[in-house]
């Protein structure tokens, strides 16, 4: 992430990431992937202070994915 952390600042506070097309303020839409002027502040002050990894306790578990063919052995 610290090669990329200049970029990550710039696309993030630019708002072309996370992408979403329609214009902020003209409705409100289910799922919306609009940040808010404090999460890109988070996201700068993580930059600023060298873009440190998380603890791995922190994390959410893995997905546990099922054995198999999810939709029959193919042919």
């Amino acid at each position: 992430m610290r090669k990329k952390g200049k970029l990550i600042g710039e696309v993030t506070e630019r708002r072309y990431m996370p992408p979403w097309l329609p214009e902020h303020g003209y409705g409100q839409f289910a799922g919306e992937r609009w940040l808010s002027m404090d999460e890109i502040g988070l996201i700068k002050q993580w930059l600023a202070e060298g873009a440190v990894e998380g603890k791995a306790a922190d994390l959410p578990p893995m997905p546990k994915w099922p054995e198999g063919w999810e939709l029959g052995q193919p042919i």
